[in-house]
């Protein structure tokens, strides 16, 4: 008798394997549209507005940011921002900042542009003596900015 199975067609790949390959395909056209939606999402206004105000809810009532608008992405402008410490106050206004997101995944924050119009500093004579120096001034993360620009700098004291 003649060789069969040389002429019968090649096996169809079993139902499992076409349902995992489904299964994977699937998947990973959902994981590339999440992450095409939060790129999207990250240069829009409403994430701006977002950490923008995370931010304000975190500083407990001494940060005040007003008029931020631009993208997560690249270019963040901001018209007024105010912090109000124990003996010092800090405001800037029309402030912008040009940076790379993608610097955080390696804990670096790199800052190729600043710059403000105004920045104030208000410093308050405390009636206590002198604190002293932190301990250490070290950042969770590297540092870097490339070009700093201001327009004009106030710098008040007074009685607190």
């Amino acid at each position: 008798m003649a060789d069969t199975d040389a002429l019968m067609p090649p096996e169809a790949p079993s139902r499992r394997k076409r349902r995992w390959g489904r299964w994977l395909a699937g998947f990973l056209l959902v994981l590339l549209a999440a992450l095409a939606g939060g790129y999207v999402f990250l240069g829009s206004q409403a994430a701006l507005d977002y950490v923008l105000q995370r931010a304000v809810a975190a500083a407990h009532g001494r940060l005040a940011i007003e008029g931020g608008e631009g993208s997560l992405l690249s270019t963040v402008r901001v018209a007024r921002i105010a912090w109000r410490g124990d003996d010092v106050d800090v405001e800037a206004n029309d402030v912008a900042f040009t940076w790379s997101p993608t610097d955080l995944l390696s804990r670096r924050f790199n800052v190729q542009g600043l710059g403000a119009k105004r920045i104030a500093f208000d410093v308050r004579r405390s009636g206590t003596t002198p604190t002293g120096l932190p301990d250490n001034l070290a950042l969770p993360l590297e540092v870097t900015v490339r070009n700093v620009g201001v327009e004009r700098i106030e710098w008040r004291t007074g009685d607190g």
